[in-house]
């Protein structure tokens, strides 16, 4: 079972990596960031984080900018929300855990990789995807005939996208800016190579142990004001992404070995209202 078949691709035509530039149609990595967020009640239109400059200051409510997602050399954590956290109809930080789930999620992104190859005589698959296809075999659920989906192309955007689980952590993938480098007779398709991992979402409620209290209303007050032990439901929401994120981690070491090629990745949090 292959979950890049990449006989999807033989015969599409791409752009060489010049002309996806000129087009402007490279997908860069804060809009990988910022899909991230798109299946929230509103997607996501800002993110909170510490800023490549290392100064938040008195913005911090607008969120990070675009330069601060595309710098590869920072790694998160990315906060993904939406609208003003401070209002009962945002999603943010400082949202109330009463009315909140989160979802702990890492970016993956192996840059530029080689696809495929296509000679006169044959078209062959690259190590990186055979890689890959071996090491998800050996893996994802196999008891479970949903726990995957092969590679399905979009004309559209030139790219394609394929999922599958390990244990119960879902594996989105991309390949995304898709281009053809011709050598003779000979031509290779390469792309970024992206997964979106996560785990699921929980409620904030799960943290507060006061019945009465984990199912008031936060309009009677906000959380710091009503209840003494606020900040301990903030640190333990914290680390329980945060032990999520470092099982995602460690379950990509794998991957990361057999593709071979040096990783991107960003640790992201996504807050939603409900």
């Amino acid at each position: 079972m292959k979950i890049i078949d990449i006989s999807i691709l033989n015969e599409r035509k791409f752009p060489t990596r010049q002309e996806l530039v000129q087009r402007n149609r490279i997908k860069d990595r804060a809009q990988l960031i910022m899909n991230a967020g798109r299946g929230l009640t509103v997607p996501a239109d800002r993110v909170w984080g510490k800023p490549s400059n290392g100064d938040s200051g008195n913005e911090w409510i607008n969120g990070l900018q675009r330069d601060d997602l595309n710098d590869v050399n920072n790694h998160g954590l990315f906060v993904l929300g939406y609208g003003d956290p401070r209002s009962p109809y945002g999603a943010g930080p400082t949202r109330d855990p009463r009315r909140a789930t989160y979802a702990a999620r890492l970016m993956v992104r192996f840059e530029d990789i080689p696809i495929f190859s296509k000679g006169f005589f044959r078209t062959a698959e690259s190590k990186h995807v055979d890689g890959l296809n071996a090491w998800a075999e050996e893996y994802m659920r196999k008891d479970n005939p949903n726990a995957f989906r092969g590679l399905q192309y979009d004309s559209r955007d030139q790219d394609a996208s394929f999922y599958f689980y390990v244990g119960n952590n879902y594996f989105g993938g991309q390949l995304i800016n898709l281009t053809r480098d011709k050598n003779g007779l000979a031509s290779t398709v390469s792309g970024d190579l992206v997964f979106i991992i996560n785990d699921g979402f929980f409620s904030g409620q799960d943290f507060i142990d006061d019945f009465e209290f984990r199912n008031s209303s936060p309009i009677y007050g906000k959380l710091e004001h009503i209840f003494s032990e606020g900040n301990e439901i903030y640190k333990r929401i914290g680390l329980e992404l945060q032990e999520r994120l470092d099982n995602q981690r460690s379950l990509v070491e794998g991957l990361v070995e057999i593709i071979g090629k040096k990783t991107d990745y960003a640790g992201l949090i996504t807050i939603d209202n409900t």
